[in-house]
């Protein structure tokens, strides 16, 4: 790729243009800079090229990451943004550099995303795609396509069709990036999920009657034993089963309008606030909309 400036910025950002596939290409596949991603060894071979430097790995993302250090700042497959001890905007999140960690803030929390001197991903599932969209990141792992930005998480069954109308339709990408990807059994659930310091979050979020009570469109909320009845401010109906969960409980509504399910629960020093909408989560107009209605329901609950 001549021409491309070796600066650590512009180096994360030419990276960050690509999707990422854990595999290798297929024998004969174009180069990089012609089909849209990069596979396999090619990360650390497309890191040198860039920067004249040999990558060292660190550890990530269920595996081995490249990486090199340039004036002072890390550049790494799978980070969008070239990281200092300052913290920098990326396009789905905050990130700084800690020591030898480089920690994104995501989802409602901080965590390491990458260990540059482990080579071993300690417990972290491994991925087949990666890339990034103007505000989120996408990772497909096996049959779940997950999304994250600043403020929610989502969760969604891997779509083949899906797939191909984002990639290779909207962002040109080779379509052998899709080689070997399945599409999801009916395993898995599309949900939406808010994270928020439990310091921050008022008491009650345990009881399912109190926190649905605290969204806008509910007028009311009536709780019969196990059974859940949320008048919505329409005047209709929804009614649902509570059922106890580990560390918190969720709720599954007979008629899945206008979700299907709600749930929250306590996870480390974080109150985990989520949902299974009616409509797809994958979109992002949806998941905005919900990542805001979760968020101000544990707002109002604090306030309250």
């Amino acid at each position: 790729m001549p021409g491309w400036s070796h600066t650590a910025p512009l180096t994360a950002a030419r990276l960050a243009r690509l999707v990422w596939r854990k595999r290798a290409p297929e024998s004969g596949a174009p180069p990089p800079s012609e089909r849209g991603w990069i596979g396999g060894d090619e990360a650390a071979a497309l890191l040198t090229e860039l920067t004249g430097a040999v990558p060292a790995l660190g550890a990530g993302l269920g595996g081995a990451v490249p990486w090199v250090e340039i004036d002072g700042l890390v550049v790494a497959c799978g980070v969008p943004v070239a990281v200092g001890p300052r913290e920098v905007e990326g396009l789905d999140g905050a990130y700084r550099r800690h020591g030898d960690a480089v920690l994104r803030e995501a989802a409602g929390r901080e965590e390491t995303v990458l260990s540059l001197e482990a080579t071993v991903a300690d417990g972290e599932p491994g991925f087949d795609l990666l890339w990034f969209g103007p505000a989120e990141r996408y990772l497909v792992r096996g049959a779940r396509l997950e999304i994250e930005d600043l403020f929610a998480r989502v969760v969604a069954p891997v779509d083949r069709g899906w797939l191909e109308r984002e990639l290779v339709r909207r962002r040109r990408v080779d379509r052998g990036v899709l080689s070997e990807i399945e599409p999801a059994d009916g395993g898995v659930q599309g949900s939406v999920e808010v994270r928020r310091a439990d310091e921050l979050v008022g008491a009650g979020w345990d009881d399912p009657e109190r926190l649905i009570g605290c969204r806008e469109t509910v007028g009311r909320v009536r709780r019969d034993g196990m059974r859940l009845v949320v008048t919505l401010e329409g005047g209709e109906e929804v009614a649902g089963e509570i059922v106890p969960q580990p560390e918190g409980w969720e709720t599954v509504f007979d008629e899945g309008l206008p979700w299907r399910r709600l749930w929250c629960r306590r996870e480390g020093d974080r109150i985990v606030y989520g949902a299974e909408p009616v409509a797809d989560p994958r979109d992002g107009g949806v998941r905005t909309r919900w990542a805001f209605d979760l968020a101000s329901d544990l707002l109002r609950l604090g306030d309250g």
